[in-house]
């Protein structure tokens, strides 16, 4: 970034490994500038930063950056919209950004590269409940939490502890029981390194006061059997206060 000038931002994949919201592997580091500085230097691909305002400017590390709404639209210019679906799920069950703080760049953007493509995703049901899920288990026990009307899970949300990696993410949780769902399928659960790493994983959220539970492809089977475990679990852990059911509007 400093090669490229004062003026000059991390961003699109760059920045978006920056933000934490998509890890890039990429040799070239995505530079932005309202210049042509950098452009010929090895190692950077350098972009032509149009339709600034200062509030699409961050600092995260100490390194400039696009802000987190502008990342995501020169994002979705470079990679696939699943990518970028993906991208603005993990923004928003992070706290780094709204779909409001995302929507109002995009009315100041409008017409440029990418906002079609974040447009479609955040005014779309892309970010109802069942779509956060990453597969048919996860949509099941969803499902389940329905029909037994439970109070309404986070799905595949960022829980942050101290180790390494600054949290985990999980497959549901309720925050206020400090209860977390895994839902284990089979054909990524079963080898070694699987059964050593979820180990792992539910020490260090036990380690943070989460009480985790795991429900294998199998189990969700006998539904009535996974409600009645959830319900005895949340009401010993959770504080007294009305259930907001599954389905209704957080």
């Amino acid at each position: 970034v400093l090669a490229c000038g004062p003026t000059a931002l991390l961003s699109h994949a760059s920045g978006a490994a920056l933000w934490t919201v998509r890890p890039s592997a990429q040799s070239l580091i995505d530079v932005s500038s309202p210049t042509r500085a950098g452009r010929t230097r090895d190692g950077i691909r350098a972009h032509r930063l149009t339709d600034f305002v200062p509030a699409d400017r961050a600092i995260r590390n100490g390194i400039p950056v696009t802000a987190l709404p502008r990342t995501l639209i020169d994002l979705a210019t470079v990679v696939s919209e699943g990518s970028v679906e993906y991208a603005i799920h993990r923004a928003e069950s992070r706290g780094l950004v709204t779909a409001d703080e995302i929507r109002a760049t995009l009315g100041r953007l409008e017409g440029h590269p990418g906002t079609g493509r974040v447009r479609a995703i955040v005014g779309a049901p892309a970010h109802d409940l069942d779509a956060r899920t990453n597969t048919p288990q996860e949509r099941r026990f969803l499902a389940i939490c329905r029909a037994a009307g439970l109070p309404t899970p986070r799905v595949n949300e960022w829980i942050a502890l101290p180790i390494a990696s600054g949290g985990l993410e999980v497959d549901f949780c309720w925050p206020d029981a400090r209860l977390v769902v895994e839902v284990d399928e089979r054909a990524s659960h079963e080898t070694s390194r699987a059964f050593r790493n979820d180990r792992a994983r539910d020490r260090a959220l036990a380690a943070a006061g989460w009480s985790v539970i795991r429900f294998a492809e199998d189990d969700l089977a006998d539904a009535a059997a996974v409600g009645r475990d959830l319900r005895d679990r949340l009401r010993a852990r959770s504080p007294a206060r009305p259930p907001e059911t599954v389905g209704r509007s957080r």
